[in-house]
């Protein structure tokens, strides 16, 4: 128990997290970035199709550790973009209470949409690019400000579907009559190396192919249908995507049965996009952002707090002042340079880095006070930065 309080107020001081940030507007106006280019993939007939994002983010923040909300856009995978609906509100909203949103295009366009191979196959490169947009934004987490461990995605109808596929479609599950080039669920739209993790889900109007995809460990999700929904069914059966789906009631059984955070808000006698009311929509809204709100604000594992495309394990984790620490970093990323520094930025000589063998260094710190500190890899140009709490012996 020591330990994990130590850890925690930690963790709190060097992210400087705020009771009130995400769960109501704290800043008076935001920002927006337009037209952002996240990646190129060629299109259902091969044309090369540029990628755009906007990014909205709070004015005046001096925060730089913010979570990430990206929003994808409905449309039967044909029409749509990243500025309607209601996304400018809420990429607003989002920003004024202290989040980093970004609302994203992806490929458009189906020969059929009575086809199911088709729409199978549209809602996977709706999945790349949303992958895509992931990887970048925590390669460019540093720019923006971003805690790359508090990512979470937001889809509409289409833009549901597609960040299921995104977040928990693996390539065996994929079938395989569709293209080759849909096979490989993360794709090739952009910013390869990087991870595509993200860490929760909102799920409005839209669905999932099998609620078989979602299995323990997959993030939480958080749905919104109504019940006379007769495009996307609320349950499990026919839609006009061409094929059966499951939808934010059958999402949410199954999640809570695989041991996953879920919770769903259901409007009886309401159709799709909750019949584009503006109190249901505003009520959709108020009710994924407090869940988000209660994401962004818990705490995080350790390894996931500071933005890095090294896949990296160290152990023993907390460590104890005086003692050894061992990190494992894959051999195709040797660092050319390696420093141990304090959460305030100064470089610290309480430690000593040895190349214990191939892939994994020694970290020695016989003179390191208790604290965070982050061991800070240059990879050729690249900086990238894992966290290490020492807590006294």
């Amino acid at each position: 128990m020591r330990i994990v309080v130590i850890i925690t107020l930690l963790l709190i001081a060097a992210l400087g997290i705020s009771a009130q940030r995400y769960h109501s507007p704290i800043f008076a106006t935001s920002t927006v970035s337009r037209d952002i280019v996240y990646g190129a993939a060629p299109d259902y007939v091969g044309t090369n199709t540029t990628l755009l994002l906007d990014i909205y983010q709070p004015e005046g923040d001096t925060q730089k550790n913010r979570a990430l909300v990206i929003l994808v856009h409905g449309g039967g995978f044909t029409g749509g973009g990243k500025a309607g609906e209601n996304f400018q509100t809420w990429g607003t909203d989002l920003a004024r209470r202290g989040f980093v949103a970004a609302s994203v295009e992806y490929r458009l366009g189906v020969e059929s949409k009575s086809d199911p191979k088709l729409m199978w196959e549209a809602s996977i490169r709706c999945a790349q690019d949303v992958r895509a947009a992931v990887r970048f934004m925590r390669n460019h987490a540093m720019e923006y400000g971003i805690d790359t461990s508090h990512i979470y995605l937001v889809g509409t109808s289409a833009g549901g579907l597609g960040i299921m596929q995104a977040a928990v479609l693996q390539d065996d599950e994929v079938p395989p009559n569709l293209d080759a080039s849909v096979r490989n669920v993360e794709g090739n739209s952009g910013t390869p190396g990087e991870r595509s993790t993200v860490h929760g889900l909102v799920v409005c109007w839209g669905a999932t192919i099998d609620t078989n995809f979602i299995e323990p460990g997959d993030p939480p999700v958080f749905s919104v249908h109504g019940t006379k929904d007769k495009t996307v069914p609320f349950e499990c059966g026919p839609s006009k995507f061409g094929f059966d789906l499951c939808g934010g009631a059958a999402i949410d059984r199954r999640a809570g049965n695989q041991g996953i955070q879920t919770d769903v808000l259901l409007f009886p006698g309401v159709g799709h996009s909750l019949d584009d009311d503006p109190i249901l929509i505003d009520s959709c809204y108020r009710f994924f952002v407090g869940h988000l709100a209660n994401l962004a604000s818990s705490p995080t594992k350790v390894l996931d707090l500071f933005p890095s495309s090294i896949p990296a394990t160290v152990y023993p984790h907390p460590v104890s002042s005086g003692g050894d620490v061992y990190v494992q970093v894959p051999d195709m990323l040797p660092p050319h340079s390696v420093v141990l520094i304090s959460v305030s930025g100064t470089n610290s000589s309480c430690s000593t880095v040895y190349q214990a063998d191939s892939g994994t260094l020694l970290v020695r710190l016989p003179e390191c006070t208790p604290g965070l500190y982050i061991l800070q890899f240059t990879v050729n140009t690249t900086i990238r930065r894992i966290p290490v709490a020492v807590i006294g012996r």
